[in-house]
C-alpha cells in the first residue's frame, strides 16, 4: 500500500515487549484514509479508527502482536516484525 505524503507517528521506542503497539497515520485525504483502513483490516490491524484534524484524516490502529507499522521511503506501509 502506497500513501503519498502522510505522516506515520510511531509509539515510543521505549515501549516494553508486552505493550500494545499502536500506530497513527495522519495527513490523509478521505480516499487515502479509506484505503489505509482497508489495508490495515486486511493485514491484521485491529482497533481501527478514523478522525479528522485540520491537516486531513487520521487513521489509528493496533498492530498485530509482535509487529509495528512502518513506512517505506516510497510511502508504502507495511507491518514489520519487532522480534518479540
Amino acid at each position: 500500500m502506497v500513501v503519498a505524503a502522510p505522516e506515520l507517528r510511531r509509539p515510543s521506542r521505549y515501549a516494553g515487549p508486552d505493550e500494545v503497539k499502536a500506530a497513527v497515520v495522519s495527513g490523509l485525504t478521505k480516499m487515502q484514509a479509506k484505503d489505509v483502513l482497508d489495508w490495515l483490516e486486511n493485514h491484521g490491524g485491529t482497533g481501527l479508527a478514523v478522525t479528522t484534524e485540520p491537516g486531513g484524516f487520521v487513521v489509528r490502529c493496533v498492530c498485530p502482536p509482535g509487529f509495528r507499522l512502518d513506512q517505506q521511503e516510497d510511502g508504502g506501509l507495511r507491518f514489520v516484525h519487532t522480534g518479540t
